[in-house]
């Protein structure tokens, strides 16, 4: 094992488990972290997740308050395959530069198919969503079409290392993500956060970088 110099490490640590095993993952999520993602993600009711741990579940502003912790939720949101979840803890900034780019690409078709096609909407409709919402559907919509994609992006196992912090605002957290095929290698990549008074948030990372070519595909 490698110690990274200057890194914060043993915050955090997730193994995700695809979304066709959501009932198994319902059993072994405990404690805070875990019992608070399963509200966020989808994969059980808040009054689900309240008896299966005391006290209560945390607030996203709790779970969220290191860049460890905003990491881990995404990456396991990335991997359940909750668009809208995922959304939730991107920055304000990565949210507007995907909202530019389906409203780019919708705008750009005279026709009306590909707004309709992302958003499920026309453009009167798409003008008055928010940029979470926006996000929730046109990846929802592009990555549904695409099963090899989506098979790449759940089927992983992470493990966050620990962060790096550029400043008291910025932070690049590292982590391990391994595909759950054999033979597979894991590979080390960074994610980019920002503090935010509601807790990090996610500025870049690698699966929003593949899901931007995605998107991109879809208006050539």
């Amino acid at each position: 094992m490698f110690v990274i110099p200057g890194i914060r490490t043993g915050r955090s640590t997730t193994r995700v488990t695809p979304l066709f095993f959501v009932m198994n993952l319902r059993a072994h999520w405990a404690l805070s972290l875990v019992a608070w993602t399963a509200v966020v993600v989808g994969l059980a009711t808040p009054a689900e997740a309240q008896t299966q741990q005391q006290p209560p579940s945390p607030s996203i502003a709790e779970v969220t308050h290191t860049p460890e912790g905003a990491a881990t939720l995404f990456l396991r949101a990335i991997r359940a395959i909750r668009w809208g979840a995922a959304a939730q803890l991107l920055h304000d900034t990565t949210l507007e530069r995907f909202h530019f780019t389906v409203t780019t690409i919708a705008n750009g078709d005279q026709s009306g198919e590909l707004g309709a096609y992302l958003v499920q909407t026309d453009s009167a409709g798409l003008a008055a969503l928010d940029p979470t919402e926006i996000f929730d559907r046109a990846i929802g919509a592009v990555i549904d079409d695409m099963p090899g994609l989506m098979h790449a992006l759940y089927d992983r196992d992470d493990d966050v290392i620990g962060s790096v912090d550029e400043d008291p605002e910025t932070s690049h957290t590292v982590y391990r993500t391994t595909a759950r095929i054999s033979g597979a290698v894991p590979e080390v990549k960074v994610m980019q956060l920002a503090a935010t008074p509601s807790g990090w948030r996610v500025v870049w990372s690698d699966e929003l970088e593949v899901i931007q070519a995605a998107l991109y595909g879809v208006g050539r």
